[in-house]
């Protein structure tokens, strides 16, 4: 995780994110990593529409933007 959290960092490509939020709510998240250490991240998040702090270890996923099929 730490290697495409660092690689979207250096390269500004946004990630798609599974997050436990500290409510345990599942939710999606589309993210602009703009820094990493070792326990957080700190992201824009295009929900939220702001600079977020996620930390890591309620990250469940996190990945290159899939494409959508269809409408």
């Amino acid at each position: 995780m730490n290697g495409v959290l660092h690689r979207a960092q250096d390269s500004g490509k946004k990630l798609e994110m599974i997050y436990v939020s500290c409510d345990n709510q599942i939710t999606h998240r589309i993210v602009k990593v703009l820094q990493v250490n070792e326990e957080e991240i700190l992201a824009f998040c295009y929900k939220r529409r702001q600079v977020r702090r996620f930390k890591k270890n309620n990250i469940l996923s996190v990945g290159s933007i899939r494409k959508q099929i269809g409408a």
